[in-house]
């Protein structure tokens, strides 16, 4: 699905794993999983600088907050959001 708004041609990529989890990789649509709960934008300064379409970064935002209970929504930037989530793979 396109993100249109923070930078060119981002995309939001949903996965589901053999066991039914449902993912969606939101990139930087939002920094920090407070932004989904919260319904939180970033401050006024980076939208100016970062978002390139702020509205298009607004409703994409609102449609994942819709999302929140039937899918686990994971920002780039925020680790706590692959808490328990995600196994490393081990390379022997």
């Amino acid at each position: 699905m396109l993100a249109a708004g923070h930078t060119a041609d981002s995309v939001i990529v949903f996965v589901t794993r053999y066991s039914g989890e449902r993912y969606a990789f939101v990139g930087d649509l939002t920094r920090q999983l407070d932004g989904i709960r919260h319904r939180l934008e970033q401050r006024w300064l980076m939208r100016k600088f970062a978002d390139k379409d702020p509205a298009s970064v607004r409703e994409g935002l609102l449609r994942m907050i819709s999302l929140d209970n039937l899918i686990h929504i994971v920002p780039a930037h925020d680790l706590a959001a692959y808490d328990g989530h995600l196994t490393p793979v081990v390379s022997s």
